[in-house]
């Protein structure tokens, strides 16, 4: 038995178009490998668009590489994740079930106890057993698995995979301990394998209890911290008569070139220098991502002349440059101000001066920190201004409401 476990495509994600088509690109070559590997079926959890409601040009794409799939025999069992669901709880993924192109295998019902019932979904060429529950913005699955009735999975005999989209304890990395998980417990035991979603990571867990509960990575990197981790994508390839069936495939793409420099007691002048003698022929076709941080002694930021280095690079043909200066200090600034840097550090300044002032129940920090990332949304190509309220409306209540 062959198999392909992906998720966290977010395809049209960036905003760049030639970082989007990355994205496309990989893509297509999980589909492509899929189709030369001969799998018996492709595994989704979650994520496959980046917005509920994808561009007309992103779903004729992915419906015609799945079309290519399904010419193949070749099935995709699936769950929406929590980007792939709009306020209203509505997914495209209705429609490309309705098509015949995949299978959402969260199937069941909630009987009067308020107990979840899932059944499983068999696959007619393996026999395989699947089952999972969707994936839902703010853990609004949660109560899903903590009502979840998991004598009927557990009890069921065959080899058996369980779809999820959520963030486990267990799995997670220390960058990301403030997120929001739950343990590995609330997942049914005796399935052999756990198709994880919704982490960024390429991460394996094994106990007495669990086999193979597994995050693939995204199929491309997200955001630029992720291209600085990650460099590209990835899923996994599960190959029964291999004396380890699991494999990380990791999906060729540009190269990338960390460039990243701690400022602290330099000047502008002299860092905008020597930023440029850095540049040299190696910046050839890559993804170049320029980091700066600490405490500059002198100048502003428009001293840094960092579009110069920018202009620079694409002399020496860069793909593309990315900047991130979240964590550059500057000295006047410090000085003259509460303020303890700029962009992100503002905002985290300006929420802990908030605290207290506002009331919210439960944590109020992270009540204001998540309702102003819901509210950090773009209307939709040909969206109606009407249709783009509701959907601000609706992301904060959705925070609100939790």
């Amino acid at each position: 038995m062959k198999f392909i476990h992906f998720a966290d495509s977010h395809l049209d994600g960036f905003r760049d178009k030639k970082l989007s088509l990355l994205g496309l690109n990989s893509f297509k070559y999980l589909i492509d490998f899929a189709i030369e590997k001969s799998v018996d079926f492709v595994v989704l959890s979650g994520d496959l668009f980046n917005t509920a409601i994808p561009r007309l040009d992103i779903l004729k794409f992915v419906t015609f590489q799945f079309k290519r799939l399904q010419e193949k025999n070749i099935p995709v069992y699936a769950i929406p994740g929590s980007h792939d669901f709009s306020p209203q709880g509505k997914s495209i993924f209705d429609v490309l079930e309705v098509a015949g192109l995949l299978i959402n295998v969260m199937k069941g019902s909630v009987d009067d106890s308020g107990m979840l019932r899932l059944e499983w979904i068999v696959d007619k060429k393996t026999g395989v057993l699947f089952s999972g529950i969707n994936g839902r913005k703010g853990m609004l699955d949660k109560h899903l698995y903590h009502n979840l009735d998991h004598s009927s999975l557990q009890s069921k005999k065959g080899f058996k995979i369980f779809l999820f989209h959520i963030s486990l304890s267990e799995l997670k990395p220390r960058e990301l301990e403030m997120m929001n998980s739950d343990s590995v417990s609330i997942l049914p035991k005796n399935c052999n394998y756990y198709a994880g979603g919704h982490v960024h990571i390429i991460s394996r867990f094994n106990n007495e209890e669990y086999d193979n509960v597994i995050y693939p990575g995204p199929t491309f990197p997200n955001n630029f911290s992720e291209l600085e981790k990650l460099g590209g994508g990835s899923f996994v390839f599960y190959d029964s008569s291999l004396e380890d069936p699991i494999s990380i495939i990791k999906i060729p793409s540009k190269n990338v070139k960390l460039i990243s420099l701690d400022l602290s007691g330099k000047s502008a002048s002299e860092i905008s220098e020597k930023l440029l003698d850095l540049v040299d022929d190696s910046f050839d076709d890559k993804i170049i991502l320029l980091r700066l941080e600490g405490l500059l002694e002198s100048g502003s930021f428009s001293d840094l002349d960092i579009d110069e280095f920018i202009r620079t690079c694409y002399d020496h043909g860069s793909f593309i440059v990315l900047r991130n200066s979240s964590k550059l200090r500057f000295r006047a600034l410090d000085e003259n101000t509460n303020f303890d840097g700029l962009d992100e550090d503002i905002e985290s300044s300006t929420i802990e001066d908030s605290l207290g002032k506002v009331f919210f129940e439960g944590d109020e920090k992270k009540v204001i920190e998540d309702l102003i990332s819901s509210l950090n949304i773009s209307p939709l190509e040909g969206e109606r201004k009407s249709v783009f309220l509701e959907r601000v409306i609706d992301s904060a209540k959705e925070v609100l409401e939790q």
